[in-house]
């Protein structure tokens, strides 16, 4: 995908690095792979709020706005955060 130098550096909020730390140890993902997933992550959130909410998801994807789309993204968003 990307060098090193196209690829951002992972937030610095101790909360986000305790999750992160997790990521990699537990689940064996290195920061590289983080650091790809944060890419992406970054471009779904169109606005920079630091969440994605459900216009944002539809249009990465290009889907269409269903209630199918609603009440899945409902089950991924449980605490209505984005």
């Amino acid at each position: 995908c990307c060098s090193n130098e196209e690829l951002p550096q992972l937030p610095e909020t101790p909360a986000i690095r305790r999750g992160l730390r997790v990521l990699m140890l537990e689940l064996d993902i290195p920061e590289r792979d983080l650091r790809k997933m944060y890419k992406y992550w970054l471009e779904v959130d169109r606005d920079g709020s630091g969440s994605v909410d459900l216009f944002e998801l539809l249009m990465w994807f290009d889907f269409e706005r269903t209630e199918f789309m609603v009440n899945t993204f409902k089950l991924l968003d449980a605490d209505g955060s984005g």
